[in-house]
Formats: C-alpha cells, sequence, structure tokens
C-alpha cells in the first residue's frame, strides 16, 4: 500500500520496470497466502512452532541482503543468490531502482511459489477435518 502512495508523492516515469515490480508484488503475497496457511495449521497443532519461527526470520533477515548490497557478501554471493528471501526481496526492489533483477531470481521465487502451495495445499487437504480439533 506504500508503493503506489510514494509514487505518487514521488512521480517516476512508469516503464516496465515498474510494472515488473506489480508482478513480483503478486507473486509475494501468493508466497505470503501459502506460508500463513501451512503456519497456521502447523502452529494450532503445535504450540511451540511460533517462537520458533521467530527464531528463525531473525536469521534469514541477516542472511538476506535487506540492508546491504549482495555484492558485499564476497564468496558467499552465489549461496546467498539461492536465498529464497533474497528473490522475493529483488524482484520487487531491482525494479523499482531501476535495475535488473538477478536472472534466477524469478526462477526460485516462482519454483518456491508453485512447490509451497502444492504442499500447503496437500497438507490443508489431508489435515482439514482435524484442525478444529487442534483448537
Amino acid at each position: 500500500m506504500i508503493i503506489p502512495v510514494v509514487l505518487l508523492v514521488f512521480p517516476q516515469p512508469l516503464d516496465w520496470h515498474v510494472l515488473e515490480s506489480v508482478v513480483g508484488l503478486a507473486l509475494l503475497a501468493v508466497n505470503s497466502f501459502w506460508i500463513t496457511i501451512l503456519l497456521g495449521m502447523v502452529s494450532t497443532r503445535f504450540r511451540d512452532i511460533p517462537p520458533i519461527v521467530a527464531s528463525f526470520l531473525q536469521v534469514m533477515f541477516f542472511i538476506t541482503p535487506v540492508f546491504w548490497p549482495l555484492e558485499a557478501a564476497g564468496e558467499w554471493k552465489p549461496i546467498l543468490v539461492l536465498n529464497p528471501g533474497f528473490a522475493a526481496i529483488d524482484v520487487i526492489r531491482a525494479p523499482l531502482l531501476g535495475q535488473a533483477v538477478t536472472p534466477s531470481s524469478w526462477i526460485i521465487l516462482s519454483v518456491a511459489t508453485l512447490l509451497g502451495s502444492a504442499a500447503t495445499f496437500a497438507v490443508f487437504a489431508r489435515f482439514r477435518t482435524r484442525i478444529a480439533y487442534w483448537i
């Protein structure tokens, strides 16, 4: 919701880079949906999952180049490019900055979306009748 407001306040020429960012936001929304469903089901069943997820997200935040450029990783750059968190950030951030998206980011994010959605659907289909008892 912030990006359209910022684009209105600080007008930028609309080109295919900005539209590419919209596609990235859509993929991120789909990923957020299946992750929420999956973690909601698992957290309902096992009460220790929310603190584990919080710790995991903190570690992921530090190994994902959010506040530091990818080039600062040095010899670790090829490994960090495979991070789905980096791919999710890269497909949104790079077009808005007028930079090219890392070629593997679209592939990694698309594969993560497809596999995650399929796995979440399978888990939900298997355990949907039990969710009411877990609560």
